[in-house]
């Protein structure tokens, strides 16, 4: 985007915008109502003085909107309190000034949290694409009060969530040989195109409301992680009715599965998230993933690392959720995460990788109202209908019965131990006879 229309305030006489900020709300307030500096001044470098910020933080919003600045000061949207929750059970040292904590604000706060020196950034959701994403005015500096999903939400939410939900991994499923069938879209992605009362593309907000977004019935901060969240949606909130609706929508099922069991497609799961600095040049912090990605010897060279497509039902890790059995995603988890290997490197920062399983509890954004197919070599057909995938020889393929034998070579060796002990309490080694099976 050219810089003059990351900061084009137009008066609708556009085309590409009809719409005239001017004439709204927010335009009829003065520049300095929001942005601070001085509205007298003549030139831009004066005008730009004093007070002026060019992202204004909440405490701007606040001045109009503060119920909801004050309930999203408390999101984990603005806290990252459950990526906080999550290494500290894992023995991470978040004390201010040691050399963990410096590391995670060096490298996690920059793409996984949306505030803005400690406030929440609301402009990042209502005016502009997010900074980690590039920047620059949706519309001619018009705020909308639902975000735009692909250039708000999923701008950050994009290497699982967009791309299992607008149908975009299949290139993965070609790369992994592994003999996926090919993907689809959400079934749910229609519903986001159909336009809301105040004229937008209902988007992400189909299923989460402004309230969940805007911080209601969050953890505090460091509790607990996303799947906590009061306000977050259920597939009971909209299709309750189901129950013993059919042969398969039985109760025993229902109170023993999660629906993703049966209505999710593969999905993408990533093995290790390698962090370091570039001391000798920029100075900036950079990460690697995937590095142990198996399919790169089979590839062209200079193909970059991939992440494995795959779908794996195991014990339920999350004891307040009421599924014995639940859809697992690998997370890029291992004890050298914050290592910094090339130019500082320290080991041990991670100590107990172990304490929680690295296949995790998973929601995957891909729904199917019929799965068709999960085709591989072992496994003609996937299909929810056929008894096999749970109660019959096909398991195998379906459930996690080996947290490294699973992981189909992307898991490297020096991590083996940690990972068999990491998920001892996920696995599911043997096939399901009855809902009461441990």
């Amino acid at each position: 985007m050219l810089p003059e229309k990351k900061v084009w305030v137009h008066d609708g006489r556009f085309a590409q915008f009809p719409e005239s900020f001017l004439a709204s709300t927010h335009g009829e307030l003065s520049c300095t109502t929001c942005h601070g500096g001085v509205g007298t001044a003549g030139a831009r470098s004066a005008a730009h003085a004093g007070t002026w910020q060019p992202i204004p933080g909440s405490d701007v919003c606040a001045g109009c909107h503060g119920a909801i600045v004050t309930s999203a000061q408390g999101s984990l949207h603005t806290t990252i309190g459950g990526y906080v929750r999550i290494l500290s059970d894992r023995g991470f040292d978040f004390t201010p000034g040691t050399e963990s904590r410096a590391r995670f604000d060096e490298q996690c706060s920059k793409c996984h949290i949306a505030n803005d020196e400690g406030r929440s950034a609301c402009g990042h959701c209502h005016v502009s694409v997010p900074n980690f994403a590039g920047g620059g005015l949706l519309n001619g500096h018009n705020f909308r009060k639902t975000p735009d999903m692909e250039r708000n939400c999923t701008a950050c939410h994009g290497s699982r969530v967009k791309d299992e939900f607008f149908g975009l991994n299949n290139h993965l499923i070609e790369n992994n040989g592994l003999g996926l069938a090919p993907l689809e879209p959400d079934v749910h992605f229609a519903k986001t195109q159909e336009l809301n009362d105040d004229g937008y593309p209902m988007g992400c907000t189909f299923c989460h409301s402004g309230q969940e977004m805007h911080g209601a019935g969050a953890p505090a901060a460091g509790t607990d992680d996303r799947y906590a969240v009061a306000s977050a949606p259920s597939c009971e909130g909209c299709h309750g009715t189901l129950v013993g609706s059919n042969d398969l929508h039985l109760a025993s099922h229902l109170s023993a599965m999660a629906c993703q069991s049966c209505h999710a497609q593969a999905y993408k799961n990533c093995f290790g998230c390698h962090t370091d600095i570039d001391v000798g040049n920029t100075g900036l912090p950079y990460y690697r993933i995937n590095e142990g990605d198996p399919t790169l010897a089979v590839r062209p060279e200079g193909s970059m690392p991939d992440a494995l497509m795959a779908f794996r039902i195991g014990k339920n890790p999350r004891p307040d959720k009421p599924y014995k059995f639940a859809v697992l995603r690998h997370a890029p988890i291992d004890r050298d995460v914050f290592q910094y290997p090339r130019e500082n490197p320290i080991d041990g920062l991670i100590p107990n990788v172990a304490a929680l399983p690295t296949w995790k509890y998973a929601t995957p954004h891909n729904i199917q109202r019929n799965v068709a197919g999960l085709a591989s070599a072992t496994f003609a057909t996937f299909n929810p209908s056929r008894c096999g995938n749970c109660h019959g020889p096909e398991y195998g393929t379906y459930w996690l019965t080996d947290a490294v034998e699973d992981a189909e070579g992307w898991v490297p060796a020096a991590y083996h131990d940690d990972q068999r002990a990491a998920n001892a309490g996920v696995i599911q080694p043997t096939q399901i006879r009855f809902a009461t099976d441990n």
